[in-house]
């Protein structure tokens, strides 16, 4: 996904209306909207583009970066000027993936299907109306194909999604 896709498509997900008025409500929903921003852009932000991207005023940015720096929710990139996701996200997932006995065993499955077949085996969720790959197990045949994991893709784009799809009127899928 370009950049300007995922700032597009980030910017439709949700309206101003939707936001809670209350001001604790409002900053708690725009640091979420940080973390979707960046999970959207797949990389590393200045944060000065981050709060164009959110059209949110670049002192509150700041502010909230700054708080979820130090909660190490965030980290700021190596040249000290661009954002991403913090070490504590992803002991946040760790624990998820060990608490959740559903994806547990879906992976155990995966990784065993791609044993057994020697084809590249993947783990996919719905998530937010999207196909969502949540873990991959390359298989040993020389030619593979695959996404990366936690990438998001329009269920319509995918063979499976499509399946899902196939009793919805198209207005529905739209």
């Amino acid at each position: 996904m370009q950049d300007g896709e995922a700032l597009t498509e980030w910017q439709a997900a949700g309206s101003d209306e939707e936001r809670p008025a209350n001001s604790r409500e409002k900053g708690l929903n725009r640091a979420l909207h940080i973390l979707e921003f960046l999970h959207a852009t797949q990389r590393a932000i200045g944060i000065g583009e981050l709060a164009k991207g959110l059209n949110a005023p670049r002192s509150t940015t700041y502010t909230l970066v700054r708080e979820l720096v130090g909660a190490g929710l965030l980290e700021m990139a190596g040249d000290g000027n661009r954002v991403y996701f913090g070490k504590k996200l992803y002991l946040y997932g760790m624990a998820y993936m060990r608490g959740n006995d559903l994806l547990r065993r879906g992976r155990q499955e995966v990784d065993t299907l791609s044993r057994e077949t020697g084809e590249t085996s993947e783990l996919c969720m719905l998530q937010s109306g999207r196909y969502t790959i949540v873990h991959s197990s390359p298989g040993t045949r020389p030619f593979r194909i695959s996404s990366a994991t936690g990438l998001q893709i329009p269920l319509p784009w995918t063979a499976s999604g499509r399946l899902l799809l196939a009793g919805l009127e198209r207005s529905r899928i739209e």
